[in-house]
C-alpha cells in the first residue's frame, strides 16, 4: 500500500499527464484519456479484484474536477468513473458523484446521467446490510425512479415508464413511504398517453401526405404540448402549424427554464395556467406543475415588489390550490407507536390489523371498560375511543367491537407494558397475569388474561422493534 506522500505524489504525476494529454483532449478526448490513464485501467480490468475498479474510479473523478473547461474530456472522465465505480460498493459514493457531474456539465444528457444517478441506488438498494440502511435507500430510490419515469414520459418511452413505477410500488411498500397516491398518479397518467400514441401517428402521417395542412399541424402541436407534455417535440410542427402565438410559447416553453428572461416566465405560466383549464384530467396537473415552475422562477430572479410579482404570487397561489385539488390526498403516514389504556375486567383481546384496532371480548367477563356498569373509553395514543358493541346492553356477552380506523401498516410489533393498576394514569405495575400476545392472519392480537379478582387499567405500548 502506498503512503499518503506517495499516493499524493502519484496522483499529482496522473494530473500532469492528464493536462498535456488534454492539450489534444478537443480532437480525441478518447486519447487523451488512454494517454493519462489507459495503462493503469488496463491493469485493473486484468485483475478479480473490484476493489481497485472503485480506487481508480475516485482517480478519475478527482481528475475530471480539474477539467471543466474541456466538457469532452470530462465527460469521458465521468463515464469511466461511473463504469468502474459501480463494480464495487466502495465506489458506488465516485460513481453517483460522477454521473451528477456529468449531468451539471452536460445538460442535454440530463435523462442519460440521471438514469445512471437510478442504477446506483438500485445497487444500494440490493446491497444495503441493515433494515435502518435499506429503508433509507428505499426512499432515495423510489424518488429517483419516479423522476427517471418523468424522464422517460417526455422522452415518449412511456412503456419503459410504466414498468418502472410499477417497480416502484413493492419498494414503497417495504420501506412504508407514502409515494403510493403520487405512483399511481403517474401510471395513469402513463398508460393514458399510451392511449394517445395511434392518434398522435396518425397526425403524423396525415401531415406527412399533406405538409401545408395548418389545422393537423397545430393539432399535433397541441396534443404533444399538452397532452404528451413534450414542448420539445411539440417544436418540430410549429412552422408548420402557421400560429405565430402558438409558434411562441411553444419554443419558449421547450428552453431550460433558468435561461428564460423574467418576463417570459410570467407569460409561459399564464400560458400553461390556460391550457391546464382546457386539459384532460391526467394531463391537468402538469400543466400546473409547469405554470407553478414558471412562477417560482419569476419571483426567484425578480426582486421589485410591483403589479408583476403581485400577479406571479396571485398565479403561484392558484396553481398551487389547483394542484392540490387535482392530485389524490397522500395517505396518512403509518403510526410509529400506539399507546393503549383501558380498564380490563379479563380475558379481553384487542386486535391490531394494518387499518385499525377493535375488541374481542369471550364472555363471561365484562367488555373493556363496562365492568360493575361502568363506561370508561379505551385510550388510544391520548384520545377518547368508546368502542361500539354489537350487543351494547349485555355487558358481559361474547361480542366484538367496531373497528376505529388507524393508519397502521405492518403489524411487526412488540410490546411494552407500562402501568397496571386500580385508577388511569399509574406509574406502577401490579402484579397480574402476564399479557400475551400472538399473531392471526394479519392481525397482531394482544390477549389480557386478567384472572384475578377485581377490574385493573391497563397501559402498554406497541412499537416496531
Amino acid at each position: 500500500m502506498r503512503c499518503p506522500r506517495a499516493c499524493e505524489m502519484y496522483l499529482f504525476f496522473l494530473l500532469f499527464l492528464l493536462c498535456q494529454a488534454s492539450c489534444r483532449a478537443a480532437e480525441d478526448p478518447e486519447k487523451a484519456f488512454e494517454d493519462a490513464f489507459g495503462k493503469e485501467a488496463a491493469k485493473v480490468a486484468a485483475t478479480a479484484d473490484t476493489r481497485d475498479d472503485a480506487e481508480l474510479a475516485a482517480k478519475l473523478l478527482k481528475a475530471a474536477k480539474t477539467t471543466t473547461g474541456d466538457p469532452a474530456l470530462l465527460a469521458v472522465l465521468c463515464v469511466r468513473a461511473y463504469d468502474l465505480g459501480i463494480k464495487n460498493a466502495a465506489g458506488y459514493p465516485a460513481a453517483l458523484e460522477a454521473a451528477n457531474l456529468l449531468a451539471q456539465a452536460a445538460p442535454e444528457r440530463k435523462t442519460e446521467c440521471q438514469e445512471k444517478v437510478l442504477g446506483v441506488y438500485q445497487l444500494r438498494y440490493r446491497s444495503a446490510r441493515s433494515a435502518e440502511e435499506k429503508k433509507l435507500v428505499a426512499e432515495l430510490l423510489v424518488k429517483q425512479m419516479m423522476l427517471v419515469a418523468d424522464l422517460r414520459i417526455a422522452g415518449g418511452k412511456l412503456a419503459e415508464a410504466v414498468t418502472l413505477l410499477h417497480q416502484a410500488t413493492p419498494v414503497d411498500a417495504a420501506a412504508q413511504l407514502d409515494y403510493r397516491a403520487e405512483i399511481q398518479t403517474a401510471i395513469r397518467y402513463a398508460e393514458s398517453r399510451q392511449r394517445l400514441l395511434p392518434q398522435i401517428e396518425q397526425l403524423k402521417s396525415r401531415l406527412q401526405g399533406a405538409p401545408e395542412d395548418k389545422a393537423t399541424a397545430a393539432q399535433l402541436a397541441r396534443l404533444l404540448a399538452v397532452e404528451l407534455d413534450s414542448p420539445e417535440a411539440a417544436a418540430k410542427y410549429v412552422d408548420a402549424a402557421g400560429d405565430d402565438l402558438l409558434k411562441k410559447y411553444i419554443l419558449v416553453a421547450a428552453m431550460h427554464i433558468e435561461n428564460l428572461p423574467e418576463n417570459a416566465c410570467l407569460e409561459l405560466g399564464k400560458w400553461y395556467t390556460d391550457l391546464a383549464d382546457s386539459a384532460t384530467p391526467p394531463a391537468r396537473p402538469r400543466m400546473l406543475a409547469r405554470a407553478k415552475s414558471c412562477y417560482e422562477q419569476f419571483l426567484k430572479v425578480h426582486a421589485a415588489q410591483d403589479a408583476a410579482s403581485l400577479a406571479a404570487r396571485a398565479g403561484l397561489d392558484r396553481a398551487a390550490a389547483e394542484i392540490q385539488k387535482v392530485l389524490p390526498a397522500k395517505p396518512p403516514k403509518p403510526l410509529k407507536d400506539i399507546i393503549v389504556e383501558a380498564l380490563i375486567d379479563g380475558d379481553a383481546e384487542l386486535w391490531v390489523t394494518p387499518r385499525g384496532i377493535y375488541w374481542k371480548n369471550p364472555g363471561v367477563v365484562s367488555k373493556p371498560g363496562k365492568h360493575q356498569g361502568k363506561d370508561e373509553p379505551t385510550y388510544v395514543n391520548g384520545e377518547k375511543w368508546m368502542p361500539e358493541w354489537g350487543q351494547p346492553a349485555d355487558e358481559r356477552a361474547k361480542d366484538q367491537s367496531k373497528p376505529l380506523a388507524l393508519a397502521i401498516g405492518n403489524v411487526h410489533f412488540k410490546l411494552e407494558l407500562q402501568a397496571v393498576g386500580t385508577e388511569r394514569g399509574r406509574q406502577s405495575i401490579e402484579d397480574r397475569d402476564p399479557i400475551e400476545t400472538r399473531t392471526e392472519g394479519e392481525a397482531f392480537v394482544v390477549r389480557i388474561p386478567d384472572h384475578q379478582i377485581g377490574s385493573r387499567w391497563y397501559r402498554f405500548r406497541l412499537y416496531r422493534p
